[in-house]
């Protein structure tokens, strides 16, 4: 995955395909909820839809070594580092 894709895929996982992160009081960042299943499960799905499959393998595995075990892991603790 290039930097523009893995940028795509940021913003997909943060959107309401993934990860739906969204502010309970507007202009207050303390109350941003989210969902995560505590997996690779909102992130397949985009992988699947978006990107070419033989790329997943490979990216779960990158993810890993930078702490991103689920898909808020990955948004938290991955994105920043590619």
């Amino acid at each position: 995955m290039n930097k523009r894709d893995l940028n795509k895929f940021a913003e997909l996982l943060e959107g309401s395909e993934g990860c739906d992160f969204q502010e309970k009081e507007e202009g207050k960042p303390d109350s941003i909820n989210w969902r995560c299943e505590h997996n690779y499960k909102y992130s397949s799905i985009i992988l699947d839809k978006y990107f070419p499959k033989e790329n997943k393998d490979k990216f779960f595995k990158m993810c890993k070594s930078k702490g991103g075990f689920c898909d808020c892991e990955i948004l938290f603790n991955v994105v920043g580092w590619l």
